[in-house]
């Protein structure tokens, strides 16, 4: 399955941070410099804001192209269903079949568009597993579908940079090393890969 751009310009940039705050040559059993502890701590925090972002992006790219293809030609995809199912508000049916303005669908399709998006811009908090359950089920990607082991490597990463945030620098050196945070960060973006591609897919679907 295709990747989409937004995809290949998270991949590039990981790449770029790679090679601005980690050794060109990683060794797994070094002990290395504060120096270097302190680039890899730069690096882990840089990468989870870069992952954190392309999420919210993603998600919320196919949140608004699911009410567009409903407004334009009355499609419905299992995204329509799981947003609507999420995000959508428990309204009483209407008391008249006479059309007075927006057709009712259209208007439970769009508010749970905008409650999505809303809950993106205003109440996101990370990467934690709550945070993937609240936009990544919404969209229409099931619990199947998710690889692995994926959602323990974003927790960790996720709780990797909470300990950056709330202790001195001093105070972390000794859980951090390269290898370990280069590593996590690239089985992350393989899962990353397979979530985005089916994410795309999903518009033929």
């Amino acid at each position: 399955m295709p990747n989409s751009d937004r995809y290949k310009n998270l991949e590039a940039r990981l790449n770029q941070l790679r090679r601005y705050y980690l050794p060109r040559l990683i060794e797994p059993t070094r002990v290395y410099r504060t120096q270097q502890v302190d680039k890899t701590m730069a690096f882990t925090v840089l990468a989870h804001a870069e992952i954190e972002q392309f999420l919210e992006d993603i998600c919320e790219q196919v949140a608004i192209r699911t009410a567009d293809e409903w407004n334009q030609a009355k499609r419905i995809s299992r995204s329509t269903v799981s947003l609507v199912s999420f995000y959508g508000e428990t309204k009483n049916f209407p008391e008249s079949l006479v059309l007075t303005g927006r057709p009712e669908m259209t208007q439970r399709i769009e508010q749970a568009k905008n409650n999505f998006t809303d809950y993106i811009h205003k109440n996101n908090n990370g990467v934690s597993r709550s945070d993937l359950i609240r936009m990544l089920l919404p969209v229409g990607l099931s619990e199947a579908e998710i690889p692995l082991g994926w959602p323990d490597l974003m927790r960790e990463l996720h709780d990797k940079r909470c300990s950056f945030a709330h202790h001195a620098a001093g105070t972390v050196t000794h859980q951090l090393h390269p290898h370990t945070e280069h590593e996590r960060v690239k089985k992350i973006l393989e899962g990353l890969k397979r979530i985005d591609a089916i994410l795309t897919s999903l518009r033929f679907r």
